[in-house]
């Protein structure tokens, strides 16, 4: 059974808004950390999407790259 976002506590969710990411190869930030999805932003004004926090930790566990 797939987790919901409720089994992703937190405290998780806002250290994973700290993580070191990228977008497409841009450099990016995870915010929503109170929310059902996470949103992850190219930065500065960049491409914006959202994944599940399941994903989000996930992709930061590994590589921390986004691509959309």
């Amino acid at each position: 059974m797939a987790k919901t976002t409720a089994e992703i506590p937190l405290k998780t969710r806002q250290a994973l808004c700290d993580a070191k990411v990228t977008l497409d190869g841009l450099p990016a930030r995870i915010s929503g950390y109170n929310q059902r999805f996470a949103r992850v932003t190219a930065l500065p004004h960049g491409r914006s999407d959202e994944w599940s926090w399941e994903t989000v930790a996930r992709i930061v566990a590994r590589d921390g790259k986004f691509h959309s």
